[in-house]
């Protein structure tokens, strides 16, 4: 399903399970940590012919997605943020980016 989802004239994505990215953190995010840096573990990046990055991030719950606690979502969304901004330093087409 991935493979056709995000193939664009013929032409098949790149998979990248476990994709371990890094960055610096942002300016001012945490005071007192200059120069500090992210790293984290996209568990599939996908890069269509186009060169935008589609991110697929696991979650396991024994919950339905509409029961998870408000705090449990914003921090994925914090999460899935960082790594969009880590894949822009990078020189990724972020803009039109799946998560």
């Amino acid at each position: 399903m991935l493979i056709k989802q995000h193939t664009i004239d013929g032409v098949e994505p790149q998979f990248f399970p476990e994709f371990v990215i890094t960055g610096d953190l942002i300016e001012g995010a945490m005071p007192g940590k200059p120069g500090a840096k992210l790293m984290g573990i996209i568990d599939l990046l996908v890069v269509d012919a186009n060169g935008v990055p589609h991110i697929y991030d696991y979650k396991a719950s024994d919950k339905e997605p509409s029961k998870w606690v408000q705090a449990k979502e914003d921090a994925f969304q914090s999460q899935t943020g960082a790594y969009r901004e880590m894949l822009r330093a990078w020189k990724f087409d972020v803009d039109n980016t799946k998560i």
